[in-house]
């Protein structure tokens, strides 16, 4: 069957000619090496020759790793060569796609300086702290840090004559009993192993949209800054 507004033979044509967007599309390495825009210009004419319709550039070693670009990743200098690049791919015919898979550390940095005064792009983890408290002597007292918030504690009776394993069915809620951080409680008879789990600040919350959105705006607007038109159409494609 053939396809809507389209005959045998229109489609037959475009398998014989296929748009430029049906093209290969080449993962392109910039290490080891200078860069020049003439160099640059030379191997975008041998891909485009060859029927590469586009490229995707991947820096893969940066600042001063053994094979990292001369000049070096992100630089002004970079830049302007990267700059030339997105042109004469437009000046081809060709797409242009950018990845900062190995600036990761850049753009973390950035938004990390952000989260303090941005409280909603910082992250929490986990912390675990336990205590074994005895029934019949004295209560156990258990503090956490100050910048720990207490997601849940409980206690549970160690089974006798097992070693460490837990009765899980003796939980006792103990969350609501800290008060300003610290926790006191009499076990009753037997031994009893106190789990508390809190949560404290911690690097970024990589799963917000807030943190995508500033992410993906700290990297693009330089590019948008200096490439002008080009950003978003000759250079469209971001693979993170």
């Amino acid at each position: 069957m053939s396809a809507p507004g389209r005959s045998k033979a229109g489609l037959l044509a475009l398998f014989r000619d296929p748009p430029a967007e049906y093209g290969d599309f080449a993962t392109w390495f910039w290490e080891t090496g200078t860069l020049t825009r003439e160099r640059i210009t030379w191997q975008l004419e041998q891909m485009k020759a060859a029927g590469v319709s586009g490229t995707w550039y991947y820096p893969r070693f940066v600042g001063t790793e053994p094979l990292a670009t001369d000049p070096p990743y992100w630089s002004d200098e970079w830049r302007a060569i990267f700059s030339h690049s997105v042109a004469e791919h437009r000046r081809l015919g060709m797409k242009a796609g950018f990845s900062d898979w190995t600036g990761r550390g850049y753009w973390q940095e950035r938004l990390r300086e952000e989260g303090r005064t941005r409280p909603e792009l910082v992250g929490r983890r986990l912390l675990c702290h336990e205590a074994v408290a005895a029934g019949g002597g004295p209560a156990l007292e258990m503090s956490v840090p100050a910048a720990e918030s207490v997601v849940s504690a409980a206690a549970f009776r160690v089974a006798a004559g097992s070693g460490d394993r837990l009765d899980g069915d003796s939980r006792i809620d103990l969350t609501d009993r800290f008060q300003a951080g610290t926790l006191t409680w009499s076990a009753p008879g037997g031994t009893w192993r106190v789990i508390v789990v809190t949560s404290e600040r911690h690097d970024l919350d990589y799963l917000n949209s807030a943190v995508v959105t500033r992410w993906l705006e700290l990297y693009s607007e330089v590019h948008e800054r200096e490439l002008g038109d080009l950003f978003g159409d000759t250079l469209d494609v971001f693979l993170h």
